[in-house]
């Protein structure tokens, strides 16, 4: 489904928790849902340092809007072309706005989320427009002569988010759904209503600092997207280019797909460009960007003691221990949503997956034995087999095809020195896997030419049984744009190997660090996504995931 809307009701949440036999609610401490007490334990941004590149002017202070504040923003935004919303100032004289973000700039995206699902509950028999002021970010910039010279105002684009929900409803959707598409919208998306700059102030760096200020604020709350639309200047596109934003092309907006589940494109108006700042693509330019208080720190004094003509060593780089789910598994979680029977096979697969992308070629060697490994420590049967990939280019038709593994044709002790490569396949899912194919240079030589996303996330193809396949010249394929690949598989004279290797302890040490993966993320999914389909197939990871979440809390875990 795509669902088309421009940039110009909810149902009653319920919670896993409500889905039992005997449902348990503990009430929420009052001192906790008054705006009064969240705003006390929340500090000011401005106490904090959030960025790296201060404004040219040292007399400029970036700060939060205050109720006195809000005629000037006014002003300031009529600059730009924007009329408030009331719902915004009433956010901010009422001293709500921002709460949420306060909690996660504190406590990061636990935290953010911890405040939101208060107040969703809170607001659940009565508007959430309440809860989405939470999340209204109004910055000012404050000079130490000239007062306020600069704002900025970002919040969730509610207008996108109930067009999706009146789509989703049209559709038949339930009104848990409609729920999740809502928190997804409000907590992952923003957009930037309004930024402007007094014209006496301008070319000092403010409107940069409150743009840097901005994505950094909502970048610690675990936002994904940030937009907003701009008139088409040369100046414009440099400006948002040079702070982490892309500037898109006229007429052309983006889709959503990865907040919502389902593609929605977000336009701008005629006449108007879209900049947005994806996560990822903003921690590249940040990092890109040397840092101008980095500059005004003094060098080292040169070592005396080494010899001239001897040169000096390089510092080692910091070892850094890269995360075994990252972001990109929530997309998994929204395609489990359709089939959430399928979630554990899908959750461990992308946490092997990560792993493959930072293994060395003997370590993905190994990665089907810890993914097999994995899935027994979860409960499920799963065998590791050896095949024959061949990937290939539809439309390249005279390009050679390439051929991933040793001829299974072969007698095993011809190709037992071979490159070896295996998949797995679990009768618990009926389901084919390989976690490695799309690490191999041949198969992304393949998608050389910019089609590297087609080879994102591991493959996964419906097989009931695998007999067949080993009996005849048929082969499991998938389709991934113009490249194709296909598995032959093959099993005479290899069991015993594999058996050996799955016993091995490495094997069983990293399949368990793959199913502790799968619990904490099925763990931290289940305040907001239905697993009681797969935990009505499967009982037994009740049980794991309780026992999984008692060892987190452990004093031995602290440890």
């Amino acid at each position: 489904m795509r669902h088309q809307v421009t940039e110009d009701h909810m149902a009653k949440p319920r919670s896993s928790r409500a889905r039992r036999k005997q449902p348990v609610r503990l009430p929420i401490p009052s001192n906790r849902l008054t705006a009064s007490s969240i705003t006390s334990r929340c500090p000011e941004f401005g106490e904090h340092d959030l960025t790296d590149d201060p404004p040219d002017s040292s007399a400029v202070r970036i700060r939060l809007a205050g109720r006195n504040d809000m005629p000037i923003v006014r002003g300031l935004s009529t600059l730009a072309g924007v009329n408030l919303d009331e719902e915004i100032v009433e956010a901010v004289n009422i001293g709500i706005a921002g709460a949420a973000l306060r909690a996660g700039f504190d406590g990061g995206r636990h935290a953010f989320m911890e405040h939101m699902a208060e107040q969703v509950y809170v607001n659940q028999r009565r508007n959430q427009a309440r809860t989405v002021q939470h999340t209204v970010l109004v910055l000012v910039a404050e000079h130490e002569q000239h007062g306020i010279v600069g704002a900025l105002v970002a919040y969730p684009p509610t207008n996108v988010i109930d067009q999706v929900i009146d789509h989703a409803r049209a559709s038949g959707a339930s009104g848990e759904q409609l729920m999740r598409l809502f928190c997804s919208g409000v907590m992952s998306l923003v957009r930037i209503k309004a930024i402007a700059v007094t014209e006496s102030q301008r070319g000092l760096g403010i409107g940069g600092s409150l743009l840097r200020r901005c994505w950094q604020i909502y970048e610690r709350s675990g936002y994904m997207m940030i937009f907003g639309q701009s008139d088409d200047t040369a100046g414009l596109q440099r400006f948002f280019h040079r702070h982490g934003f892309e500037f898109l092309k006229p007429d052309i907006g983006f889709d959503s797909w990865v907040i919502f589940g389902v593609h929605v494109d977000v336009r701008p108006d005629i006449g108007c460009r879209t900049f947005i700042w994806r996560r990822r693509d903003n921690r590249r330019a940040a990092t890109a960007r040397p840092s101008r208080r980095a500059a005004r720190v003094q060098p080292p004094e040169p070592d005396t003691s080494r010899p001239p003509h001897e040169p000096v060593p390089a510092a080692a780089p910091p070892r850094q221990r890269p995360p075994l789910v990252e972001v990109g598994v929530w997309h998994l979680l929204l395609a489990a949503n359709e089939d959430p029977r399928r979630a554990p096979l899908l959750l461990l697969a992308a946490a092997a997956w990560q792993a493959g992308r930072h293994a060395t070629g003997d370590g993905r060697a190994r990665l089907h034995y810890c993914v097999a490994a994995g899935l027994h420590h979860l409960g499920f049967s799963a065998r590791v087999m050896s095949a024959q990939v061949i990937a290939w280019r539809e439309d390249q038709p005279q390009s050679p095809a390439q051929t991933i593994g040793a001829d299974l044709s072969e007698p095993s002790d011809q190709r037992a020195g071979s490159k070896r490569h295996t998949v797995v396949w679990t009768e618990s899912f009926a389901q084919l896997l390989d976690v490695v194919v799309f690490h191999d240079a041949a198969v992304r030589g393949l998608a050389a030419d910019g089609r590297q996303e087609l080879l994102a996330f591991p493959p996964m193809l419906p097989l009931p049984d695998f007999e067949p396949f080993t009996t005849s010249a048929a082969a499991p394929a998938v389709h991934r744009g113009p490249i194709t690949i296909a598995w032959n598989l093959g099993c005479g004279g290899a069991d015993s190997h594999h058996e050996g290797e799955l016993e091995k302890p490495a094997a069983q040490r990293g399949g368990r660090i793959l199913a502790d993966a799968t619990l904490d993320v099925l763990l931290a999914a289940a305040s907001y996504v239905d697993l009681e389909p797969m935990l009505a197939q499967f009982p037994h990871l009740r049980a794991l995931m309780v026992r999984r979440e008692n060892a987190l809390w452990s004093p031995a875990a602290s440890r």
